[in-house]
């Protein structure tokens, strides 16, 4: 049976454009790095290759929030440890204060001390992350928590939990909520100070003193606990940074191109459709000779 010219440059046709997409499709694995550009490339590799760069996405959110966790805990760590050894200056004031060989000259003195530890306590309470956040406000981060009235300290945030998703259903609490806590521990020291003032040991040693020693303890449990969150936010960075790891690998096994092996099948890739295009040209003579025959 005799094959028309029509058939023949079909034939040709169909070839040439077989040759031409096999050799454009290594040259964009090589231009890329990449096995895989497009799903129709390899559609079940492609929808693992899916789900691993949906996972990686979630890990890096999970990162951030756990660097965000940082910026509260971080500050807020060192911002109870100075409270507590606030407190426990201020307790050993109370022990000197107490002792009957204390005259009311040295009493002046320490009273002052303790006018620098409020001022101080005062300003760690409105202390700052560095996104600008008031540490201790809850919720209401945006303003100042704490001011005074006189010798009163009073309390403007919330008690509400600040929390950060750290993983699937998983959230932790990253925030101190020191509100009540600064505002008893102001009180304990005018306290402390006005019985320095007017010479009262007795004061001093009956209330003010154990007062003292349990809010440093106060404090001491909350820098605790800010320090084994912080701890758990740092095993979590690590855990994300190995899984990321991980799957970087399998996504680069499953999508990255071996080049040396790319370059081999694009100069095969290449002789095929140059092949391909000399066989169609000597064709389309042969064909043309016939017609002219």
């Amino acid at each position: 049976m005799r094959i028309s010219s029509s058939q023949m440059y079909s034939n040709h046709r169909n070839n040439i454009a077989a040759r031409q997409s096999d050799y454009m499709a290594v040259q964009q694995e090589v231009a890329t790095g990449h096995r895989i550009n497009k799903l129709s490339d390899d559609p079940l590799q492609s929808g693992r290759l899916m789900k691993i760069k949906s996972v990686e996405r979630h890990l890096d959110q999970y990162t951030a929030n756990l660097r965000s966790a940082k910026e509260y805990l971080g500050p807020s760590e060192q911002a109870l440890d100075e409270s507590q050894r606030l407190m426990n200056r201020a307790y050993t004031i109370s022990i000197q204060g107490a002792n009957a060989t204390t005259d009311q000259t040295q009493r002046a003195a320490l009273s002052r001390e303790i006018t620098t530890i409020k001022e101080r306590l005062l300003t760690i309470a409105n202390s700052k992350g560095s996104s600008g956040q008031y540490l201790f406000a809850g919720h209401k981060n945006d303003a100042q928590p704490y001011s005074t009235t006189g010798t009163i300290l009073t309390y403007s945030g919330d008690a509400n939990k600040i929390l950060v998703e750290t993983g699937p259903n998983e959230t932790l609490q990253v925030n101190t909520l020191g509100g009540q806590n600064f505002v008893d521990a102001y009180a304990e020291l005018d306290s402390l100070k006005s019985n320095l003032d007017s010479g009262n040991p007795g004061a001093i040693s009956g209330v003010d003193l154990e007062r003292l020693k349990a809010r440093a303890n106060t404090f001491a449990t909350l820098r605790g606990e800010a320090g084994i969150t912080m701890k758990r936010v740092i095993d979590l960075e690590d855990y994300n940074s190995r899984r990321k790891d991980e799957l970087v690998t399998q996504g680069s096994e499953i999508e990255d191109v071996d080049i040396a092996d790319a370059m081999i099948r694009l100069s095969q890739s290449q002789t095929a459709y140059q092949a391909a295009l000399q066989t169609a040209s000597i064709g389309f003579k042969l064909s043309l000779m016939d017609y002219l025959r």
